[in-house]
């Protein structure tokens, strides 16, 4: 079973000049957590993305250096106060 977010990395192969990969897979990441999935491990979030172990962590390095996630040691989680004010895009536009 491919994710939803797999889908959004796999759905088309001709990209316009300009197109940020690196764009592509952390919007990848943000879009793995939702009501359902509120804490996922670092090789969930790899899973569900399609992504490598190494490129979601990286991308998860950065939204947790920007505020936007958090880490027990065990388990990733948004911060909700940033996400619920910030991160509303990938909650309205889904991608078709």
């Amino acid at each position: 079973m491919m994710s939803r977010s797999a889908d959004l990395v796999t759905e088309s192969t001709k990209r316009p000049a300009g197109y940020v990969h690196s764009l592509e897979r952390g919007l990848a990441v943000i879009c793995c957590f939702s009501a359902e999935r509120p804490r996922l491990t670092l090789s969930q979030v790899a899973r569900q993305a399609g992504l490598s172990r190494a490129a979601a962590r990286r991308s998860l390095i950065t939204l947790q250096t920007l505020g936007y996630v958090g880490s027990d040691g065990r388990a990733i989680s948004p911060h909700s106060a940033r996400a619920d004010t910030r991160l509303r895009v990938p909650l309205l536009a889904v991608p078709r």
